[in-house]
């Protein structure tokens, strides 16, 4: 578990699709192991749009991206690529600030398990 501050960068292709540019950090906690750790994550994801009504959109999320690990974790490499799969749920498109739910995992050899982004996502159009 943990805490995740993200910030994003789009440009729309189209209506359907979005070139995503993101950098991330979170700071994780393992109880287990009484171990704290920093994780930064920087990708480019594409954002495809498949169910849209006049007020909201269900897009699908796919990148690639690069991780590195706190030192604290004694991994054999601290980081490495991994690719990007999720789901987004965006809501008031009538106004040029969207909100909504944002979920991605990440998959990487060198993670000692999952990565699980999940939250809340506030966006505004120019």
């Amino acid at each position: 578990m943990g805490l995740n501050i993200e910030g994003l960068l789009g440009y729309n292709l189209n209506s359907d699709i979005t070139l995503v540019l993101s950098a991330s950090n979170a700071t994780m906690e393992n109880k287990d192991l009484d171990l704290k750790y920093k994780l930064d994550k920087y990708a480019f994801q594409v954002n495809y749009d498949f169910g849209k009504s006049e007020t909201s959109k269900f897009e699908s999320i796919f990148g690639f991206s690069y991780v590195n690990f706190d030192k604290k974790l004694n991994l054999e490499d601290d980081n490495g690529l991994g690719i990007d799969l999720g789901v987004q749920v965006l809501f008031g498109l009538k106004s040029k600030l969207h909100y909504g739910l944002r979920i991605v995992s990440t998959y990487s050899s060198i993670a000692p398990g999952g990565i699980l982004n999940a939250g809340a996502i506030f966006r505004y159009n120019l």
